[in-house]
């Protein structure tokens, strides 16, 4: 639950859906557009890496120039991962992960930017 919006941040499932059937509903829709995203789903919806904590995906380049995706954190601060996006253009990256944002955290694009708003401290 993410404790400044009131939000339920955790993955919207079927009441029988295990998250093992989660990860690979999501992988499908999202596999011909990011290289690595299985594995990022598995560690956050399988192992809850995360769990408890108000994140948000966020494009960013890395230092090859890359578009990749991070994770933001509500709390402050940022986590690069290893998952990349099968495209050049910022835009179109942007928004595939504003729906990724959508579909693993039921958060809409107000409730993303501010927790990215928050991670970089822009925002209260």
């Amino acid at each position: 639950m993410n404790t400044k919006t009131g939000k339920d941040t955790t993955m919207p499932t079927t009441a029988t859906e295990r998250p093992e059937e989660t990860v690979n509903r999501i992988f499908e829709d999202y596999k011909e557009t990011i290289s690595g995203i299985h594995s990022l789903l598995w560690q956050i919806l399988v192992n809850d890496a995360l769990k408890g904590e108000s994140i948000a995906f966020v494009v960013l380049y890395n230092s090859a120039g890359v578009l990749q995706i991070a994770i933001a954190h509500e709390d402050g601060g940022k986590q690069d991962t290893m998952a990349y996006f099968m495209t050049e253009d910022y835009a179109q990256a942007t928004d595939i992960c504003q729906q990724l944002n959508a579909d693993v955290f039921g958060l809409t694009l107000d409730q993303s930017m501010q927790i990215v708003g928050r991670s970089m401290r822009m925002t209260a």
